[in-house]
């Protein structure tokens, strides 16, 4: 894994080892990521190491499972993860504190890709259970729901195609995510207030992976 630094236009190795999914910590002195090194089983584990390469840590060891999509809390003070030790995809959160692990959904929907909004008040995500008949891959929605586990839950896209790669607005008004619903991938924006959804391009380029600027 490797760090590129903006004010010095230069890269740094951080890992020597495979890790994907990476998030910054708030200070940006930290980085926590996903790897499956040292796993037999080829699961992947959630690390920690400084943004500089050092103090590298792995967080939990259970290695039967994949814990994944690793994200830092706008506050630094727990990380956001999706585990399938439950039997399914559900979300937990991992308390920096104390080490500690709260589930913080029991939904069995297939959960992921989890972003915080930017207040942590809220947690974007995607999760299907049905194929996408065009695609044959599992098509996948649009979620939200509030991160103090009271489970209260809404659903942003029905349409039984692919949704992905849900970013939240600075302000938190709006989530953009990438959607098949017009027969590719184009962009589009919701209302996190469940008030609508927008297309933002159409094109005949596969549109994916966007955020917002700072």
């Amino acid at each position: 894994m490797w760090i590129y630094d903006t004010e010095l236009d230069r890269y740094a190795r951080v890992t020597r080892s495979p890790g994907t999914s990476p998030s910054f910590s708030p200070d940006g002195n930290q980085v926590v990521f996903q790897s499956d090194m040292g796993n037999a089983q080829g699961n992947f584990d959630l690390y920690i190491i400084n943004s500089d390469g050092k103090n590298l840590r792995k967080l939990l060891d259970t290695p039967e499972v994949n814990d994944g999509n690793p994200r830092f809390s706008p506050d630094g003070s727990q990380l956001l993860f999706i585990s399938e030790r439950a039997g399914t995809s559900e979300l937990y959160i991992y308390n920096l504190d104390d080490s500690s692990v709260n589930q913080l959904s029991e939904l069995g929907m297939n959960m992921q890709q989890a972003e915080w909004s930017p207040d942590g008040s809220r947690i974007a995500f995607i999760a299907g259970t049905v194929a996408d008949e065009r695609t044959g891959e599992t098509a996948t929605d649009v979620y939200v729901i509030d991160a103090d586990g009271s489970s209260n839950l809404s659903q942003f896209t029905d349409d039984q195609m692919t949704n992905r790669d849900p970013a939240w607005s600075p302000d938190g008004r709006w989530i953009i995510f990438s959607s098949r619903s017009s027969g590719k991938g184009d962009l589009w924006v919701a209302a996190s207030d469940g008030s609508g959804n927008f297309q933002l391009t159409d094109d005949e380029f596969e549109d994916l992976m966007p955020d917002w600027a700072p």
